[in-house]
Parts: structure tokens; C-alpha cells; sequence
């Protein structure tokens, strides 16, 4: 399921940007404002868009993604532990993520924060 949202999310992306999007479902784990499953942090609604679009189902995710999903379940972190939001940077000024989200960090195309 990781991999598939990551193939999703971040496919074109460094295995950092990769590695990053497996870290804030993992943060989502531990902060009580998510789920406390993998399963319902990825199909919470409204969270990732290839979920809402139906996308995930269609992924297949290559040997690149599966080693960045394995790197970030055996411990590598990019972004910090507060880290639950990414959205795209060129997402429009006015989305309302944009005024909620505190931006900590950008890699690739992705924007990350808490």
C-alpha cells in the first residue's frame, strides 16, 4: 500500500522526495489528530489525492519505489517527526492548505510541514 501511494505521490521524484512521503505516514502513526493504521492514514478521506481519484488502485510501483519504501520502514527520516502535510509546490496560492500548513521543508516538487 506504501508503495503504491509512493509511486503515486512521488514517483518522479529523488528517493529522498520518495523516502519523504513514507516519513509523514509514519508521523501521521504517532500524532493523534490521524488514524492509527497505514491502511487508514492512506484512505482517510480527503488526504491524498491518488486515493480520491482512484489512482492507487492502478500502481505499480518499480524497484526504485519499493527501495525507498524499504529505507523508510527500516528507519531513514528526511523530514522530522512533526512532518504530516506535503502537498505540491505548485499547488494555488489560495488551496487552504496553504494556510494551515507550516512549510519545513521542499524537496522536488513537494512542499512538507507540520
Amino acid at each position: 500500500m506504501l508503495e503504491k501511494l509512493v509511486y503515486c505521490e512521488a514517483r518522479g521524484e529523488s528517493q529522498s522526495g520518495q523516502i519523504a512521503v513514507v516519513n509523514v505516514v509514519l508521523n501521521r502513526l504517532n500524532n493523534d489528530e490521524f488514524p492509527d493504521t497505514v491502511s487508514e492514514v492512506i484512505y482517510q478521506q480527503g488526504q491524498f489525492s491518488p486515493v480520491g481519484n482512484g489512482a492507487i488502485n492502478y500502481a505499480e510501483p518499480n524497484e526504485e519505489i519499493k527501495e525507498s519504501v524499504e529505507k523508510a520502514l527500516n528507519g531513514t527520516k528526511v523530514v522530522s517527526d512533526d512532518t504530516v502535510y506535503f502537498f505540491a509546490t505548485y499547488l494555488d496560492s489560495n488551496h487552504p492548505i496553504r494556510s494551515h500548513v507550516q512549510v519545513t521543508k521542499t524537496i522536488g516538487i513537494h512542499n512538507f510541514g507540520k
